[in-house]
C-alpha cells in the first residue's frame, strides 16, 4: 500500500515539474519572440 502512494506521489511530483517547466518555457519563448 505504503509502495503504491509513494509511485503516486512520484508521478504527481514528476507532473508539477513539468508543468512547470513548461510554463518556463513558455514564459522564455514569449520574452525571445515577443
Amino acid at each position: 500500500m505504503n509502495h503504491v502512494l509513494y509511485l503516486i506521489n512520484r508521478m504527481m511530483l514528476h507532473d508539477n515539474t513539468f508543468y512547470w517547466h513548461r510554463q518556463q518555457i513558455n514564459f522564455a519563448m514569449r520574452e525571445i519572440l515577443g
